[in-house]
């Protein structure tokens, strides 16, 4: 079954439609007699039905026994990304239900640059299984691409689209923590987890602490597309690099309400904390730091006082450790395109280890063992760390 989005021709993305009139017969006839598909679903607006049925009949020229489905899509604004991706994730996940042993594939193509990121993003996160098809136009004869999202190079070449609109959508998600690389439940995480969520969703200014590398940052990600600054613009400073100060003052001093992020702020100079503190009634403030806090101002604490969540390290979460390495894992064989897992040697070996840098450790650990594994699993050998036999545990402890 094949997806297409048909819209008017004086969309503003016009020049960008590989499907454009004059097309439609080369690009046609290569999905309907090479690609093969016996149905075709057009996703329409109330303005793009003439070019829906254009489509629907130089398909049927090729191939008349071919089954049509055209469906009208209630999109106000096909440029709106998160009525987008509510729309078509429903549409998708109704025709996944009514025909669960069906190959689904979009023409990337076909869409707006919205239409096209959302429909990478639903694909990405597997909503359902999508074979995502792009025309070739530059050749001769039109030729189809079948985009692997899974393939590092093509993930590079959608990745504007699809960080341009991820942000946004992430709020809609399902688990959109797990989306977010925020996984557990042991009880401190949870605490952090929730206490995130009931601040966000009043619209407070939150001030993360813990140490390197236990997710500040996701955290106050998550915390701003749950909050009704989503779709504000929003800065994301770190406060120990100098070079960024301009454009922190450049989000202060904006009129525009905005969602401030600022990691680090303990390397923040007072001068800069002082006009933070002024700028609370009118920028939503998301702060990260470190155990340092005793160098951030009193003033500025206190103005957080009833909002400061203490992020938990890899130490103080043990029995989240095998989902955590499985998560890890799991983004690097999507971000290299690789089918790797670990041995049960190594997970125990890993779930043992001290983790001074956290999850930002874990990852590099894991990262640098995927280069050097000749296999497909991950073996203690591979980890490239001391090992030292820990008389408290049956398995090793890790240096």
């Amino acid at each position: 079954m094949l997806f297409l989005f048909s819209r008017e021709s004086s969309s503003q993305n016009q020049d960008t439609d590989s499907c454009r009139p004059g097309k439609e017969k080369e690009w046609i006839h290569r999905l309907v007699q090479v690609e093969g598909f016996d149905s075709v679903v057009i996703f329409s607006t109330a303005n793009s039905l003439q070019q829906a049925k254009q489509w629907e009949q130089a398909v049927l020229a090729e191939n008349v026994d071919v089954r049509f489905v055209h469906e009208l899509l209630p999109l106000k604004d096909s440029q709106d990304y998160q009525e987008a991706f509510d729309v078509f994730r429903s549409s998708f996940e109704s025709y996944s239900a009514q025909y669960p042993n069906t190959r689904f594939s979009i023409l990337l193509n076909s869409g707006t640059q919205t239409i096209q990121a959302v429909w990478l993003l639903l694909g990405a996160f597997k909503h359902m299984p999508l074979n995502i098809l792009q025309i070739q136009e530059n050749q001769d004869p039109v030729s189809v691409k079948h985009i692997v999202l899974a393939n590092k190079e093509e993930q590079q070449d959608f990745l504007g689209s699809i960080l341009e609109v991820k942000e946004h959508l992430a709020f809609f998600l399902d688990d959109l923590p797990l989306k977010m690389g925020l996984v557990g439940s042991s009880k401190r995480f949870n605490q952090a987890l929730e206490s995130c969520f009931n601040f966000a969703e009043q619209n407070r200014h939150i001030l993360f602490c813990g140490e390197e590398g236990v997710g500040k940052k996701t955290f106050a990600r998550l915390a701003k597309v749950i909050s009704e600054f989503r779709n504000k613009k929003s800065y994301t400073i770190d406060a120990s690099d100098p070079s960024q100060y301009q454009e922190l003052n450049f989000a202060i001093q904006s009129d525009e309400p905005s969602a401030i992020s600022v990691d680090k702020i303990e390397d923040l100079p007072e001068s800069y904390q002082t006009m933070l503190l002024n700028a609370i009634a009118s920028h939503h403030l998301l702060l990260c730091t470190s155990q340092n806090i005793k160098a951030v101002l009193p003033s500025l604490i206190n103005a957080f006082s009833g909002s400061i969540i203490k992020l938990p390290s890899l130490r103080e979460r043990i029995e989240d450790m095998p989902q955590i390495i499985k998560a890890v894992l799991d983004q690097i064989n999507i971000a290299k395109g690789t089918r790797l897992t670990i041995s049960s040697r190594s997970m125990k070996l890993l779930i043992h280890r001290r983790w001074p840098d956290n999850i930002l450790g874990l990852y590099r650990t894991l990262e640098a063992a995927a280069i050097v594994c000749e296999t497909r699993e991950i073996l203690p050998e591979d980890l490239g760390l001391k090992w030292m036999h820990s008389k408290e545990a049956s398995t090793f402890d890790l240096q």
